[in-house]
């Protein structure tokens, strides 16, 4: 979105360099079928894990799974920016 309204700016706007993402959050209908399926494609290590979460590191980032299905699509990206470009309101 070039130039257009975001937030309170109004025209061009500066912007923060996304520098990638820390990691994805994702909700799962089961954490142990999960763990299996992502186990079956990745090497990872087991971060953390509750009866309603698990939390797995994928090189310098980590996948959240949270128990509990109300929609197909991942509902959190959170992206790190670079230190230099920080927003700030």
């Amino acid at each position: 979105m070039a130039g257009g309204v975001i937030g309170d700016c109004y025209g061009p706007c500066k912007k923060a360099r996304a520098i990638g993402f820390n990691h994805v959050a994702l909700e799962v209908g089961d954490i142990d079928e999960a763990l299996a399926f992502y186990g079956r494609l990745f090497d990872f290590e087991l971060r953390g894990r509750s009866k309603t979460s698990a939390f797995i590191d994928l090189g310098d980032q980590f996948l959240a799974l949270q128990k509990g299905r109300t929609t197909a699509l991942a509902k959190q990206f959170p992206t790190p920016v670079h230190p230099e470009n920080h927003i700030r309101t």
